[in-house]
């Protein structure tokens, strides 16, 4: 049944842009869980820390102005770029091609509006 002035539910069309937006919310949980943050919180030791954890981690150790970083210090903030970068193009990825397909989709109706990270 159809309400007045809006898709079918039942159509095709509002089947595949339920099913485009719900495999784009699951990359979005998976980037998320996978690699952002520990999944379940207040496990601490039982999982290996992500992005966001390393990061603080970091954050807090770093000594302030006028001091360095440690080799080491220096050495870790590099590879969480690396791995922020990395983190970044997958967001994007899932912004460019998922979200503009299910805003192909659904060209007819309201769209999703993201723009990808610089």
């Amino acid at each position: 049944m159809s309400r007045p002035g809006g898709p079918d539910a039942e159509s095709p069309h509002a089947r595949a842009a339920f099913e485009l937006a719900n495999v784009t919310l699951e990359s979005l949980r998976t980037l998320r869980d996978e690699q952002m943050v520990r999944p379940v919180a207040g496990l601490g030791y039982r999982q290996y820390p992500r992005l966001r954890e390393e990061m603080q981690s970091v954050y807090g150790m770093v000594p302030r102005p006028p001091y360095r970083p440690t080799d080491g210090q220096a050495l870790r903030l590099k590879e969480l770029t690396m791995e922020t970068d990395r983190v970044v193009s997958a967001l994007n990825r899932i912004i460019t091609d998922q979200v503009g397909k299910l805003n192909q989709t659904l060209s007819s109706a309201r769209r999703i509006s993201a723009d990808p990270i610089r």
